[in-house]
């Protein structure tokens, strides 16, 4: 779906991860959340509780931004570890083939050398005949023909030593190749173990992270409710409503900047078709096709929002069947539980073919777009649950209600995709 581009530092992805959320710089410590005391004082007025509702919602944009980051260098670092390993396979490969050539060569060798040792016998055993048979020989027509006999004899031994002689560097060559190539191997395999220890420490911090965010994200939608007399449903769907609006502001902005690119670049070569400059027009319509690859970066890097149904989507995860086809049995009903019909659920299955194969790890190496529905970044997914690097459910919820508020339904935003390439 999005265009290939260099892999992301950690950092940087864990940067962006928590730049989708306005909260506060640094990770909050027990001490920053809002008690129930505090809840219950703000109550005695109407300023203390909008003072003590704004710093619920801080909490809650620093909680979510930490959780993401968390989630998104776990992404990053498995990432990276898959490419080690993919790279260390590669170099294995190498070494086998390596020695493999390496084998037959040092028997090509010892064959030659073997031949060259056997013409070298013979050539001594008969030229010394055919020497003192020219010393004797009284007859010229037997003189000239153990003459010929021992120069092909020799050229027959000279011929076995070079091949014997090519035989021993190419030996040397492949052993020396075969020597270098294990070693890059082992640099690899020893890179790939870093990697595989640094992407499990990093799954290992955000699993533990999922289990506070999500303690933590309960009581403080729970205060919300309190402080508006309303109900932590509510209030978890109105933050995550708002999420959705900037995330569709976001998308209308960027397809208006490419909609005036594209008038832009046709406007040149329309301009350049007239004044008979071949050149300028070919120019403008690589500009064009440049401006268009940059618009899936751009548009896909908008797709964020939330699932208001994220909270189911979280349980049970640890057990749940995660596959592909688990996956789409969950979207059918959710499909199905926001009144749309099958043909519907028919271009969602498309979609997500198209953007994960239902994998609900699935990862552009390039961009680091991740899960189900391919959410760039993959923490914006922290709405529907903090979950969402691991709970195929959290991540279909997201991106239902992604593609509701943005294209209104499946087939809207399938139609975008096949158009486009991305949504």
């Amino acid at each position: 779906m999005l265009p290939r581009r260099s892999l992301a530092p950690l950092g940087v992805v864990a940067l962006v991860a928590a730049s989708v959320f306005a909260g506060p710089a640094g990770a909050a410590t027990a001490d920053d959340y809002p008690s129930w005391d505090d809840v219950t004082k703000a109550k005695s007025s109407a300023s203390a509780t909008a003072a003590e509702v704004a710093r619920v919602s801080d909490a809650l944009d620093d909680l979510d931004a930490t959780a993401a980051a968390l989630g998104a260098d776990a992404v990053a670092a498995s990432e990276t570890s898959a490419q080690r390993a993919s790279e260390l396979a590669d170099a294995e490969k190498h070494v086998s083939a390596l020695t493999s050539r390496l084998s037959e060569a040092e028997d090509e060798e010892q064959q030659a050398s073997q031949t060259a040792g056997a013409v070298a016998a013979r050539l001594a055993r008969n030229g010394d005949s055919a020497t003192l048979r020219l010393a004797m020989s009284e007859d010229p027509g037997s003189l000239l023909q153990s003459l010929s006999s021992l120069e092909q004899l020799t050229s027959v031994s000279r011929r076995a030593l070079d091949t014997a002689s090519r035989a021993r560097g190419t030996v040397a060559s492949l052993r020396a190749d075969a020597e270098e190539a294990e070693r890059v191997r082992q640099d690899r395999a020893a890179a790939a173990a870093q990697a595989a220890d640094a992407a499990a420490a990093a799954s290992a911090e955000a699993d533990e992270a999922v289990a506070e965010t999500t303690a933590r994200q309960k009581t403080l939608y729970s205060q919300l409710a309190t402080l508006k007399d309303t109900s932590a449903k509510v209030e978890k769907d109105y933050r995550q409503g708002q999420e959705m609006a900037r995330v569709a502001r976001e998308q209308q902005a960027a397809a208006e900047a490419q909609a005036a690119k594209d008038e832009a670049a046709r406007q040149a070569r329309a301009a350049a078709s007239a004044s008979g400059t071949g050149s300028g027009g070919s120019s403008s319509a690589a500009s064009s096709t440049g401006s268009s690859s940059g618009s899936a970066s751009s548009g896909s890097g908008s797709s964020g929002g939330s699932g208001s149904s994220g909270g189911s989507g979280s349980s049970g995860a640890s057990s749940q069947d995660r596959s592909p086809a688990a996956a789409q049995a969950y979207a059918s009903s959710r499909v199905s539980a926001r009144g749309w019909g099958q043909e519907q659920f028919s271009c969602l299955v498309k979609l997500w073919n198209k953007e994960s194969g239902w994998n609900y790890q699935a990862t552009n190496p390039s961009s680091l777009a991740y899960g189900i529905p391919q959410a760039l970044p993959g923490g914006k997914m922290i709405t529907a649950g903090a979950d969402w690097r691991t709970n195929p459910r959290t991540q279909v919820d997201w991106g239902l209600s992604y593609i509701a508020d943005v294209y209104g339904t499946p087939c809207s935003a399938w139609s975008h995709s096949q158009a486009t390439n991305w949504y």
